[in-house]
């Protein structure tokens, strides 16, 4: 992530390290990163770190630069622990919430000419039948609340009938119909991409689960590959609000979450065009005292 972007970043999720924080926000019960990977490192697959050869591949690119890597995490540890915290919820595994590290950097804006969008990089096909709107210059695949609901719906489907992490994510990446239908041919119980089975799949899908384990071995043993991670980087955890848009726009709302609107904007960027009455009107904010009590916001969980 460029160095820009970073700190755009980092004041955006109002990561106590780098960004300053008004009198007000600092009353709210705040977190640690060692709150968010502590949580992470009880759940992860302990035999998901052997470190073969194609996991050693992307371990290498991810820590190329150590202390981006560490500043990158400090930049997304709200975001992060709110998408923890829902997969948790869901009893989904823990390598579910290293997915939108491999799709988008943890970018809620991110897109490309191809077709996905936002933090899992969903396909329109996809993410309309599991509930995201669209239209009116409304895409909820830019929401961190929609999406996230979204992917981790499906992907608690897969997991249900396959029963085997790897192999969900599999099908979350190549298309559950054709990892479905090659098992079936292959007469396979689960999926293996060290051994590239099933057999026939894209290379990026078997490097899909490559790229998941080497970012699950980083955070649960960091000094074994020399990072730091930010534990003691204190931050303000996120909620999701619903919103009484009558009468009330983006400005109104970003004051009354005690956010700027770029910042609110930043967070929500399914909203870049303002409240729309398409839209569930649904905002990720910060837990201030203002989200949770005051006018016009009323917590949605």
């Amino acid at each position: 992530m460029p160095a820009n972007a970073l700190k755009r970043l980092c004041a955006t999720l109002f990561v106590a390290s780098a960004c300053a924080h008004s009198a007000s926000a600092q009353q709210t019960a705040q977190r640690t990163g060692a709150d968010v990977f502590d949580q992470l490192q009880q759940q992860l697959d302990k035999d998901a770190c052997h470190q073969n050869d194609a996991s050693n591949k992307w371990l290498k690119r991810y820590i190329k630069t150590p202390r981006e890597f560490t500043n990158h995490l400090k930049a997304i540890l709200p975001l992060l622990d709110y998408v923890s915290n829902e997969a948790k919820e869901k009893n989904l595994p823990a390598e579910f919430v290293l997915v939108p590290f491999i799709e988008s950097w943890y970018d809620p804006a991110a897109s490309t000419n191809t077709g996905p969008i936002g933090l899992w990089q969903m396909m329109p096909k996809t993410a309309k039948h599991f509930g995201i709107r669209f239209g009116n210059g409304y895409d909820g695949r830019f929401s961190p609340v929609d999406s996230t609901e979204a992917a981790l719906n499906y992907l608690r489907r897969l997991q249900r009938e396959f029963k085997h992490w790897p192999t969900t994510l599999m099908a979350y990446n190549a298309g559950d119909s054709r990892v479905r239908g090659s098992l079936k041919r292959q007469k396979l119980s689960k999926a293996d991409a060290a051994q590239k089975l099933p057999k026939g799949l894209q290379a990026h899908t078997y490097a899909y689960i490559h790229k998941v384990e080497a970012i699950s071995c980083l955070l649960s043993h960091p000094k074994r590959f020399g990072i730091s991670l930010p534990d003691k980087t204190r931050f303000t955890p996120l909620i999701v609000v619903d919103t009484d848009v009558s009468g009330q726009n983006l400005q109104q709302l970003a004051d009354s979450a005690q956010m700027s609107l770029g910042e609110l904007i930043t967070l929500n960027p399914s909203y870049r065009n303002g409240l729309k009455d398409n839209a569930p009107n649904k905002l990720l904010v910060l837990r201030t005292i203002s989200s949770e009590s005051d006018i016009p916001l009323d917590p949605g969980n």
